[in-house]
């Protein structure tokens, strides 16, 4: 049987990959939760002019996700900024996303709704106007959606490689010509930054044509980030990202950061962007996303796609155990999930929850979930149109 929850969010930390282990006991040790953990990197770009032309260097990193009852999340980022420490410059980031609801199997282990005793705890004071964007493309064009990001204001992206499914397997043997293999670009940046970043990395990765790719963002109810995004010789006390938070604090307000600049026909454009095509509305969109085994993910990908998914990107992560399970030579087990995403609109994102609980329940899945995030800006292929939409 399938369990609706509408009460659940999504935590997401990012970390250098030596704390990743630190904070993975800690949740298991003082709150009894398993975490989902794959490998990523950092962008970071040269500031010397004489090393500008070659590859940015990628600092290793590790993404590690759960989900969490809303009223538990601040007890899960405690424990997590607490064993990484987080509070230290250019260590990482963590972010917990609201989901509109989840829908979880009976086996399904990665959460557990009595994994605490909803004691009151203190809020975890942290901002609450941030956006995160992602952008998942070829390899050949993320170092360009990189620099174009870190040039309109934001941190280096953090980058891990992901599958696509969908339109290549339509192909036949054109699907030769695809590649399956693709990147997904993280960015987290504040509200009054998101457009002008989303816009930069767009354009740069031309999401217009088709084939490219395709970027959403989706709303964070708090979170912190403390990310880099140049290297540089000169030791500042403090990263670009503290001073512009400071100069918030001290004016009252974000508005001497606003850019913008308006034509004599009253046209807006982003300064240094040049002009910003017209953009296509669509409403209602959201991003799908399902948790399930290794073995059962190409079973779900099949169900997703035959019950209306444009199209999947996954990847496959770690799950450790919130209860300590070793082996006799008395190394940690962990089993390999399965995550599986796709933006579509929010009623055929239901259906496909809907199918996805028949399907499931006939084929005896019971140990995955499936939750909804609200996506509201999305930037992709639109057949017929030469810009980027947006919903």
């Amino acid at each position: 049987m399938i369990k609706l929850n509408h009460a659940s969010s999504v935590v997401t930390a990012i970390l250098p990959r030596s704390a990743a282990p630190e904070a993975v006991d800690a949740l298991r040790d003082s709150l009894g939760l398993g975490v989902l953990s794959w490998d990523a990197r950092g962008t970071l770009l040269q500031d010397q002019w004489w090393k500008r032309w070659v590859p940015p260097i990628s600092p290793a990193k590790t993404m590690l996700q759960l989900l969490a009852p809303s009223h538990e999340v601040d007890a899960v980022e405690r424990t997590i900024i607490q064993a990484a420490n987080l509070d230290k410059q250019s260590t990482g980031a963590i972010y917990s996303t609201p989901c509109m609801q989840a829908y979880m199997g009976d086996d399904f282990t990665a959460w557990q709704a009595d994994w605490l005793d909803s004691d009151e705890s203190e809020p975890v004071a942290m901002p609450e106007n941030l956006a995160a964007i992602h952008c998942i493309v070829g390899h050949q064009d993320s170092e360009r959606i990189c620099k174009a990001a870190i040039n309109a204001g934001a941190h280096g992206p953090v980058i891990y490689y992901s599958e696509g499914r969908g339109l290549r397997d339509r192909l036949g043997w054109l699907r030769i010509t695809k590649e399956p293999e693709k990147e997904v670009l993280t960015v987290i940046t504040e509200e009054d930054d998101a457009d002008a970043v989303f816009d930069a990395m767009a354009d740069a990765g031309n999401l217009h044509l088709p084939g490219r790719g395709f970027m959403y963002i989706h709303p964070i109810s708090k979170g912190m980030f403390n990310l880099r995004s140049r290297s540089t010789h000169q030791h500042h006390t403090a990263s670009m990202q503290q001073m512009v938070s400071a100069i918030d604090h001290l004016a009252g307000h974000s508005h001497w950061r606003d850019s913008s600049v308006v034509n004599i026909d009253g046209q807006a454009r982003a300064a240094g962007l040049g002009n910003i095509s017209p953009i296509v509305e669509l409403n209602n969109q959201v991003c799908l996303s399902t948790i399930c085994h290794r073995e059962d993910a190409s079973a779900l990908m099949d169900i997703m796609l035959e019950a209306g998914a444009p199209g999947l990107n996954f990847n496959f992560a770690r799950y450790s155990e919130g209860t300590e399970v070793r082996s006799s030579s008395r190394a940690q087990l962990s089993q390999e999930y399965a995550s599986l995403r796709c933006i579509t609109h929010s009623e055929t994102a239901e259906e496909i929850c809907r199918l996805l609980s028949v399907a499931s329940s006939q084929r005896h899945i019971t140990d995955f979930c499936a939750y909804l995030v609200k996506a509201p800006r999305v930037a992709t292929y639109v057949p017929g149109k030469r810009d980027y939409r947006a919903a």
